[in-house]
């Protein structure tokens, strides 16, 4: 009996080590993810930013053409692009937690990055600021403006 009650006490011990690395694995992929997503908006914001300032005139989404991307960069087809006015707007419309964040980190803690919500830019460090965004841009994008 005695032996039965151990086997059960290891079994269970291991059952939950091997939930515990899915769960682990499973955030790393989470990350990962929104590590690429993160990269590739913020080159993709420098070209939407350049255009927009050099196109003051223009109002709308950019064809990928139109812009002065490297030609290795593969753009992410959620990323999307809106330019108006002379300012650039880049976002992911897609849901992404983690996305917001480490757009701010790699972006030194800009307040121009963040979360549309009610038509204004949410930054996830100092809430919601000044900033409105298009009413193209999809409330709960995460957005990477221009100044």
């Amino acid at each position: 009996m005695q032996a039965l009650s151990v086997f059960f006490a290891i079994s269970v011990f291991l059952g939950l080590l091997s939930m515990q690395d899915q769960h682990t694995r499973q955030a790393n992929a989470t990350t990962s993810e929104a590590a690429a997503i993160g990269g590739n908006m913020s080159l993709y914001r420098n070209a939407v930013v350049t255009y927009a300032r050099a196109n003051t005139g223009v109002t709308g989404s950019v064809a990928d053409s139109s812009l002065a991307l490297p030609t290795w960069f593969n753009h992410m087809p959620a990323v999307q692009n809106y330019v108006t006015g002379g300012k650039g707007y880049v976002y992911f419309a897609a849901a992404q937690p983690e996305l917001a964040y480490l757009i701010l980190k790699s972006s030194n803690n800009s307040i121009l990055t963040g979360i549309k919500r009610a038509g204004v830019l949410y930054n996830p460090l100092t809430g919601s600021t000044t900033i409105t965004l298009p009413a193209a841009i999809p409330d709960g994008s995460v957005v990477y403006a221009d100044s």
